[in-house]
């Protein structure tokens, strides 16, 4: 008599742990994702509303500030604003953006840009395009 066992059928795979591998490699990649590219989506987003339904107003350029982030070697740049409405009292609001050095050349402190604001929250203020 011999030793030899008969060969065992493979072990099938349980559904379970398929869905969970499944999961773990979209949450893993999807993530990583939406915390590198979420935010900026987000203030995109709310500075294309911010343009599309806003009031119109003129604003003098108080400080620029660099925050150290580049995209396209442009910096992104955190403008300190006076904005000045047509109707009411003027009032400042800081402005998260990102600018070539040609148009902060174009731009300097004390210059008057065109902006758009939320009437119902001045903190939300969003640059025209220079």
């Amino acid at each position: 008599m011999s030793d030899v066992k008969p060969p065992q059928p493979p072990k099938q795979k349980s559904k379970k742990n398929s869905i969970g591998l499944a999961v773990f490699i979209v949450l893993a990649t999807a993530v990583p994702i939406g915390i590198g590219f979420g935010p900026g989506y987000c203030a995109d987003m709310e500075t294309r509303e911010i343009l599309e339904t806003g009031v119109s107003a003129e604003a003098e350029v108080l400080d620029y500030h660099d925050t150290g982030n580049r995209y396209n070697s442009n910096p992104e740049v955190l403008v300190t604003l006076e904005v000045r409405p047509r109707d009411g009292e003027p009032f400042r609001a800081t402005v998260n953006t990102v600018l070539s050095p040609v148009s902060l050349a174009t731009k300097p402190v004390g210059s008057t840009v065109m902006v758009k604001y939320d009437p119902n929250d001045t903190t939300r203020v969003a640059l025209f395009p220079f």
